[in-house]
């Protein structure tokens, strides 16, 4: 029993003495990034398909 509250009280005292100022404004940051970079390259194939479907229905029809 005293075993099981000391525990809890290094806990709480070891809780209450952690660096509460870390920066952690985004911790999923790179993967945020990555997938931004991801749709912005798929928006660059999907007008890619346009221009070259365009291309083709010129060339097809005149």
């Amino acid at each position: 029993m005293i075993n099981r509250l000391l525990l809890i009280l290094l806990t709480l005292f070891m809780a209450a003495c952690s660096d509460t100022n870390q920066d952690s404004s985004n911790v999923f940051e790179t993967q945020v990034n990555s997938i931004e970079k991801a749709e912005e390259v798929e928006q660059q194939i999907l007008d890619a398909a346009q221009r070259q479907r365009q291309q083709i229905e010129e060339d097809i029809n005149p």
